[in-house]
């Protein structure tokens, strides 16, 4: 469980146990954060019977940074390998609560497009706040492919979502890395959802998905803009 002070860098984390007396169900747990914005970052999360990074009190965090394709330890910088929470229902991250940026992570896939999907990619519930997943600058954008469901899910009640500049069923060199359903679903009530920009830089690419690159459940609502993308 991390602090509001915690840097997890260059640790692989895995193998969270069945949920019960004792057991945890996920690899790395964030309660509620009140000081300095804790990084989980450089780092292997694989193998948790729910889920790899479950976020679930309020404040910020970062998961992940910047991909420059480098030669570090996880052979992309400050981003996170989020894999093989692959049983029924798991996420690779899921935010329950808490307003977090998520970037330059591989969820469900290699840098070489190797399959380690999960079940879900990105899964915000309806607790979660503000959310930015990916960004508008170099390496900020997440690589997620291989999930069994969908890539990016986002049911918020509140707060704004932004969602740019990410690679979504494919890699950097654009090879098949379809999720199983949709790449980015929308099942929102009541938030903004901003899906790209006016930039390339910003722009989504959701592609090779087995349903919609971009689909929006029935009864969803809220605000919604989409724009620049390649679906």
């Amino acid at each position: 469980r991390t602090t509001s002070s915690s840097l997890i860098d260059n640790c692989t984390v895995e193998y969270g146990g069945s949920a019960g007396a004792g057991a945890s169900s996920y690899n790395i747990r964030v309660g509620s954060l009140t000081a300095s914005t804790p990084t989980i970052q450089n780092s292997n999360i694989r193998y948790s019977d729910e889920y790899g990074i479950y976020v679930t009190g309020t404040g910020a965090l970062t998961i992940g940074g910047v991909y420059t394709g480098g030669i570090g330890p996880q052979s992309i910088n400050e981003g996170n390998y989020v894999s093989f929470h692959n049983t029924a229902s798991t996420k690779g991250i899921y935010i329950n609560d808490g307003s977090p940026t998520i970037q330059g992570n591989f969820v469900g896939t290699t840098l070489t497009g190797i399959n380690v999907g999960n079940a879900e990619g990105i899964y915000c519930a309806a607790g979660a706040d503000s959310v930015n997943i990916g960004g508008g600058a170099g390496g900020q954008g997440n690589v997620i492919g291989f999930n069994t469901d969908d890539g990016i899910d986002i049911n918020n009640t509140s707060g704004t979502v932004t969602i740019l500049g990410n690679l979504v069923g494919t890699n950097p060199a654009y090879q098949n890395c379809a999720q199983g359903d949709h790449g980015i679903e929308l099942g929102m009530t009541g938030c903004t959802v901003n899906v790209g920009d006016d930039s390339d830089a910003e722009a989504n690419i959701t592609v090779f998905n087995g349903n919609d690159g971009l689909s929006f459940l029935a009864g969803a609502s809220g605000t919604v803009t989409v724009m620049g993308n390649y679906i």
